[in-house]
């Protein structure tokens, strides 16, 4: 698909309802909800949300499952009017400083010269060992807390500076609340006696960023567009708005030499990998007109191991698989320099992903990479 044929926007999603994006499902219920939604759940929501309202027809919808043409990245906290990323496995905060209400944040933060560090194997001088003031309760922040980039280095959002607390809490996360539900039984019409359920859920009012790319023939709406995202959307959970900021154009003509992880990695198509190893660049390449047949290859990685849900098929009407993968957040060192047409194809993935097969069945929302050099 031609550079013409696609099209990158930047967007806006506020949360409308109480909405359960959940890292697990227990029995009793759906616990620990996620600070920012995956792009395997905006991706489907939007497709979703497209197809009832008109905009893609079913057979549009069933194809998407199989050759898709709608992506999207993760969705992170817009906070204090900035834009959030996942901190990366070399930023730390110092819990004694936070506790005085003093600036807390340890590591290199000048992506820069972080990425010059890691390229020439002198990672072990990424670590801190202590704060400025020589404390050593030093606590990481990969990959559940989230920076701002301003002035082309990360720092805390405004909410967490000094030490301040963010608004619902001690962490610049969506705020989150929690609920208990009985079971009814329809005879009776009364609770069920053990039947109790557990809901945590973020909380109306959060907004998010992301990025969204769309063929030509499809569009946002200019009053934006209603999303069901997560679960118990028939109870009402999950209303969100989307709306666009603008149209996204990318430039970077750059040298590459370590990716940040914008989404979960995964690597081979057996699931034995929490990273790739190779990245080929021919589909990224040919979907905004390039020409890039190179194969990237990645020598190693940085960053926590999670378990992700590959989220919902609503084609199918099942499940995708749980993977273990790299978390948010995560550093990937390439074995050699990328430049050139190779290297603009690479900066693309920030917005598609990777499709990756597995068992069968395509996934989404993974390999969001971006050259670390241009963040």
């Amino acid at each position: 698909m031609a550079l013409a044929a696609l099209r990158v926007y930047e967007v806006r999603v506020r949360i409308l309802s109480p909405t359960i994006i959940t890292r697990r499902r227990t029995e009793n219920g759906f616990l620990g909800p996620l600070d920012y939604i995956p792009a395997q759940t905006l991706r489907g929501a939007v497709v979703s949300s497209l197809f009832m309202e008109g905009l893609m027809d079913r057979n549009r919808m069933r194809a998407e499952e199989e050759v898709p043409t709608v992506f999207s990245s993760p969705a992170y906290p817009v906070i204090g009017g900035a834009r959030t990323y996942p901190a990366h496995p070399f930023a730390m905060e110092c819990k004694v400083c936070a506790e005085k209400g003093e600036a807390t944040l340890v590591g290199e933060l000048d992506p820069t010269k972080l990425e010059d560090s890691l390229a020439e194997q002198r990672d072990l001088e990424l670590v801190p060992v202590e704060c400025g003031s020589g404390h050593r309760a030093l606590k990481p922040l990969h990959p559940n807390k989230f920076l701002v980039l301003e002035g082309g280095k990360f720092s805390a959002p405004k909410e967490r500076r000094g030490g301040a607390r963010a608004e619902g809490g001690g962490r610049a996360s969506a705020e989150k609340s929690h609920s208990v539900s009985v079971a009814i039984s329809r005879g009776r019409a009364a609770g069920i006696k053990g039947m109790l359920y557990h809901y945590e859920f973020l909380m109306p009012g959060k907004e998010f960023w992301a990025t969204l790319v769309l063929p030509a023939e499809l569009s946002i709406p200019g009053n934006g567009l209603q999303l069901m995202i997560g679960r118990g959307v028939s109870r009402g959970f999950g209303r969100a708005r989307m709306h666009v900021v603008g149209e996204v154009t990318s430039s970077f003509s750059g040298t590459v030499k370590v990716l940040y992880a914008l989404s979960p990695t995964l690597g081979a198509s057996d699931g034995n990998s929490t990273y790739p190893s190779t990245i080929e660049l021919r589909d990224v390449a040919r979907r905004f007109g390039l020409e890039a047949e190179r194969t990237v290859r990645v020598s190693r990685a940085y960053g926590r191991t999670v378990w992700v849900s590959a989220g919902w098929s609503m084609v199918r009407g099942e499940p995708r698989p749980r993977v273990l993968c790299r978390a948010q957040g995560s550093l990937l060192v390439l074995e050699e320099q990328v430049e050139g047409e190779a290297s603009k194809a690479l900066s693309l993935l920030r917005y598609t992903g990777t499709v990756t097969e597995l068992n069968g069945r395509k996934v989404f929302g993974f390999n969001h990479l971006v050259p670390l050099g241009c963040m």
